[in-house]
């Protein structure tokens, strides 16, 4: 069911350009746009922020829109209502306000709004808002009309704004709002507030647990097709005192928002690369190697490259044993300073692995584009869908890529033995999920030979040898 790698290259030849340019335009889009309103995501509202605050000479506002008991209106007309109540809101901003104001979705019922002062007052940009939400919002038989609340926070006062900053202190002023009933305006004025929101709550205790270490690190084996532990994947948890286990997805936008992104990456760096010095001090591999995810926003950190190179060298471990995964859409918008960081990491000879590939609009043709690639993961949904015809086909797909391109595939997420004869058969180099083993503590991590849960090693049809381990380990944060 593998495509010849001649075929392969013959199709990359005849489409492989403009397929690239494409899938870049369509990574960037779904990178940086809400799909359901068409405006920008939270992403694209942190990096303009950012880049307005870098240029603008004059006074900044951001104001945070709330849709008031948008879950109620969910729970009684259901989330088709929703979607639709969202959407009309979203035109509405663009109405009521300038063009040069930047307008985005920033959470599941929120909007983020930045202007500049001089174009428009305050007072009169709340008026327009309001105005723009009196109207009834009319969906065949149902003439709703919810209101919002909005929290506003400017640059004025600020000797030094951040976009981390604005959006606390926007977070406050809608608390504030909010607090009143809803339908109503705050504008942040005391900066020694303290918001005492949910959200506020969330980060203040994140940066808590990030300063006094409360993070853990989790790992999970990869292996190869002959079932040896081929890498060691180490996942961050956050051991959390009243909710018990956090898991990334569920704390790693806010410590985006707060700026913490960077620390929290390099914790998990070095204990991971203090792990695998240990492993390989115990087994004498030195073939052993880990695998760091890296978030967008630590490509922006200046000190990136040398906190790597430092971290590698405290523990003594060369370049080779270190791999970076990044998802597709972190390299497809990657800006020139961005790009240069990780060619720098490249001259030191850590390698590249393209995580969660098929979760967004992936391109098999821009995988060429991607120098110095050496590893691909297969997200797990399609890897879920190994044993229909579509998900075959991607996966054929994929491995006939990689054999021309020369790197790994890695199949994520295998947790039945259906889907895990599949990938091998299709040929697949590295396979992890449940299947073989869960997420554990360092210590407990057997790199002899990885367990199924009935304790058995999967059949092997190619040997009836026991396999032996050769252990590269592997980390992400997500």
């Amino acid at each position: 069911m593998v495509l010849s790698g001649a075929l392969v290259v013959l199709i990359l030849s005849a489409f492989g350009a403009l397929a690239v340019r494409y899938h870049r335009r369509a990574q960037i889009r779904y990178d940086t746009i809400d799909e359901l309103t068409g405006l920008g995501n939270r992403r694209w509202l942190v990096d303009t922020l950012d880049e307005q605050l870098g240029i603008t000479t004059g006074g900044l506002y951001l104001m945070i829109c709330d849709v008031d008991r948008f879950t109620r209106l969910n729970d009684n007309h259901g989330l088709a209502t929703g979607d639709a109540v969202l959407r009309t809101v979203a035109e509405r901003l663009v109405e009521a306000l300038p063009d040069t104001s930047h307008i985005a979705r920033f959470g599941d019922d929120e909007f983020a709004i930045i202007w500049h002062s001089q174009e428009l007052k305050i007072a009169e940009a709340v008026g327009r808002l309001m105005a723009a939400m009196d109207r009834p919002l009319v969906r065949t038989d149902l003439a709703l009309a919810p209101s919002i609340s909005i929290g506003i926070a400017s640059t004025e006062g600020l000797d030094d704004p951040s976009t981390p900053e604005l959006i606390r202190r926007a977070s406050v002023a809608l608390y504030r709002a909010k607090g009143g009933g809803g339908g109503t305006f705050a504008q942040f004025v005391d900066p020694n507030d303290v918001d005492d929101s949910p959200r506020g709550e969330a980060e203040r205790e994140l940066i808590e647990a990030i300063e006094n270490d409360e993070m853990t690190v989790v790992y999970q084996p990869i292996v190869d097709r002959d079932y040896r532990v081929v890498a060691v994947e180490a996942l961050v948890r956050w051991q959390h005192p009243t909710r018990g286990t956090i898991l990334p997805n569920e704390f790693l936008d806010t410590a985006r928002d707060t700026g913490m992104i960077a620390k929290l990456g390099l914790r998990v760096l070095r204990e991971a690369c203090e792990r695998l010095a240990g492993w390989r001090l115990e087994t004498g591999r030195d073939e052993l190697r880990v695998n760091v995810n890296v978030d967008a926003l630590q490509f922006d950190e200046p000190g990136l490259v040398d906190d790597i190179f430092q971290t590698l060298r405290e523990f003594g471990l060369p370049g080779r044993s270190l791999v970076l995964e990044v998802t597709e859409q972190t390299l497809s918008s990657m800006d020139e300073v961005a790009s240069e960081r990780l060619a720098a990491l490249q001259s030191m000879g850590v390698g590249i692995s393209v995580d969660d590939f098929g979760a967004g609009p992936s391109s098999l043709s821009a995988l060429s584009e991607y120098h110095g690639v050496s590893e691909i993961k297969i997200d797990r949904a399609i890897v879920g869908a190994a044993t229909d015809l579509k998900g075959l086909a991607i996966i054929s797909a994929v491995v006939s890529m990689a054999e021309v391109l020369r790197f790994r595939v890695v199949a994520e997420g295998v947790e039945h033995d259906g889907e895990e004869a599949a990938v091998i058969a299709l040929g697949v180099t590295g396979l992890q999920g449940f299947r073989f083993a869960k997420p554990m503590h360092g210590d407990a991590v057997e790199l002899e030979r990885p367990l199924l849960e009935n304790g058995q090693l999967p059949w092997n049809p190619r040997s009836t040898t026991t396999p032996t381990a050769t252990t590269p380990t592997a980390m992400t944060m997500a």
